[in-house]
């Protein structure tokens, strides 16, 4: 028997070896499947009923006020049933938009600033301090901007997606880069409909080499170990990617694919608001997108028509 442990062992190894040939690379690994024995007794399929909520959005703005309604419902729509907002001194209409939703219970709330924060990285600290708050009130919790939406392909919501990763403490969600569509400024209507033209490399999926600033997660918020990133946090237990392949923290990770979810990263908007943004790096604004191919994306549109009828409701209760 001690024997065949071995052998089973070695032949293992060198499974592992065939797949992942760098040994700081299987190292990871090894402690993520230790992890995961761990996270798999302690957190996998944790009772939803445990929770107030099953998934939440926790989100950090300033000056969104004329994009924050769109965003809310659609999420909200999509099953996101609590929003962490934190406005970072605000000085548009944030607060008068929000302030339905704050009466209402679906959004908490929160005001920072980033001036004067003794932390190196501010928005890391602000949502490592909320996750600890935070983390017993939702059974996952999604981490995105307010100019990042998340689309389910095969699922008709986020909770329908989330149910078939219960093991799983995270999953990462790849980007689609969004740019301009030919709009000198910014025009009426939704930025979900306006906005249609993505990156042909996030369109395509093609093998590129990926790190994690290339999309957001969602994640156990009780799995969470130290400070909290923007597009990544460590966590015990295994994080994955859409097709359950697992995602290391080295930045190695070949072939993201946008196939099941994706999150649209409307960046750029009109090249009016793109310039007001950024005007401290007019050579980012000039190449980020008009140097890279883009090409056709209408994978969000399916919800754009039931979003409408949303937002025209909500308006005529007013």
């Amino acid at each position: 028997m001690t024997r065949l442990f071995f052998k089973l062992r070695k032949a293992l190894a060198l499974f592992i070896s065939g797949i992942i040939p760098l040994k700081n690379q299987r190292r990871a690994f090894r402690k993520k499947l230790i992890e995961a024995q761990f996270y798999s007794k302690k957190y996998a399929f944790e009772d939803s009923s445990k929770f107030p909520f099953y998934l939440s959005i926790l989100a950090a703005a300033k000056n969104e006020g004329s994009y924050l309604e769109e965003w809310i419902e659609y999420h909200h729509m999509l099953g996101v049933e609590r929003f962490f907002l934190f406005d970072n001194e605000s000085t548009d209409n944030t607060r008068a938009v929000l302030e339905p939703y704050i009466k209402s219970g679906l959004v908490v709330y929160n005001t920072f600033s980033f001036v004067g924060d003794f932390c190196p990285k501010p928005q890391q600290d602000l949502y490592t301090r909320a996750v600890k708050k935070y983390r017993n009130q939702t059974k996952w919790m999604a981490i995105i901007d307010i100019d990042e939406f998340i689309v389910p392909i095969k699922h008709n919501s986020i909770p329908d997606f989330l149910r078939g990763y219960e093991e799983f403490s995270q999953i990462m969600l790849h980007y689609k880069f969004f740019g301009a569509a030919g709009h000198k400024t910014r025009p009426a209507g939704l930025v979900l409909e306006n906005y249609l033209y993505a990156r042909q490399s996030d369109v395509n999926n093609v093998d590129t080499v990926v790190n994690s600033n290339t999309g957001k997660s969602i994640l156990n918020p009780r799995a969470v170990v130290g400070r909290v990133f923007e597009h990544y946090s460590p966590v015990i237990g295994m994080p994955v990617d859409e097709r359950k392949m697992p995602y290391l923290e080295d930045p190695s990770t070949i072939g993201a694919t946008t196939d099941i979810i994706e999150v649209n990263h409307y960046w750029e908007k009109s090249e009016e608001e793109c310039a007001k943004r950024f005007l401290r790096n007019e050579d980012r604004v000039k190449n980020f997108y008009t140097n890279a191919q883009m090409v056709y994306n209408d994978d969000v549109l399916r919800f754009v028509p039931k979003l409408k009828e949303r937002l025209s409701a909500k308006r005529e209760n007013v």
